[in-house]
C-alpha cells in the first residue's frame, strides 16, 4: 500500500517483473526501489508523538524514500523518472523503539505522513492500536463536521465507555480481544478434533 501510494516503484534487478519502473498513485512524495532482501521484523513504535507504546510488524520487499524537488534520485541513489520530484516535505508517521520500548539513538522515524487524511506506513497491525484508531476517527469526523475540535474527538475516542446499571465498562484492548478470540478458537478445535491421533500420525516415520 505505501509503495503504491508513492510516485514510482523501481525494480532495477527484476525482483517482481521485467518492468524496471512503474508509476504509483502519486499520493505521497516518495519512491520505492525493490530489493532482493525481504524485511520481516516485529516493531514497537510511538505514533505521531503520542506517549503510548504501540506494536506492529513489517513484512515487505523494497526501500521507500522521499523524492525531493530538484533531486534526480532518491536516498538510495537510484534515478527516478522525470516528473516524480515533489516539493512537499512529508513528516514521519511514527518513531521506532527498541525491544525495551525506548527510543533509538539517533531516532528512527518511519512512515510517510502528508496530512491526517493521507499517510502511509510499512507497519502491519498498526490499526490494532487504539491511539492510531483515535487519530483516524478524529480525522474522519473532522471531514464530516469541520467545526468539530480534533482534540475533543480524540478524547472521546480514547475514553472508556460509561458503566450502565450492573454493567462493567469494557477496558479490554484490541490485542487482548484478539487473543481471547484465538483462545476460543483453539478451545473449539481441541473439543472437535482428535489431536492425540493427529500427533501420532505426525510422529510416524516417513516411508
Amino acid at each position: 500500500g505505501l509503495q503504491m501510494m508513492g510516485k514510482a516503484i523501481l525494480d532495477p534487478t527484476g525482483v517482481e517483473s521485467e518492468l524496471s519502473t512503474v508509476p504509483g498513485l502519486g499520493l505521497l512524495p516518495v519512491s520505492t526501489v525493490l530489493t532482493t532482501s525481504k524485511t520481516t521484523l516485529r516493531r514497537q513504535f510511538r505514533f505521531r508523538g503520542h506517549p503510548e507504546v504501540c506494536t506492529g510488524y513489517e513484512i515487505h520487499v523494497g526501500q521507500t524514500s522521499p523524492v525531493a524537488q530538484g533531486s534526480p534520485e532518491n536516498s538510495v541513489g537510484v534515478d527516478v523518472p522525470s516528473g516524480c520530484e515533489d516539493p512537499r516535505l512529508p513528516e514521519p508517521v511514527y518513531e521506532l523503539l527498541d525491544e525495551q520500548g525506548k527510543s533509538f539513538d539517533p531516532p528512527q522515524p518511519g512512515g510517510v505522513f502528508l496530512s491526517p487524511h493521507c499517510w502511509g506506513s510499512y507497519l502491519h497491525g498498526i490499526f490494532d492500536n487504539s491511539v492510531v484508531i483515535s487519530e483516524v476517527v478524529a480525522a474522519a469526523l473532522q471531514l464530516r463536521r469541520p467545526s468539530a475540535a480534533v482534540g475533543t474527538a480524540q478524547n472521546s475516542a480514547r475514553s472508556p465507555p460509561e458503566e450502565g446499571p450492573g454493567e462493567p465498562a469494557m477496558r479490554e484492548t484490541f490485542a487482548e480481544f484478539k487473543d481471547s478470540q484465538y483462545n476460543r478458537l483453539a478451545d473449539l478445535v481441541r473439543e472437535s478434533v482428535d489431536l492425540p491421533e493427529i500427533y501420532r500420525e505426525l510422529r510416524k516415520p516417513l516411508q
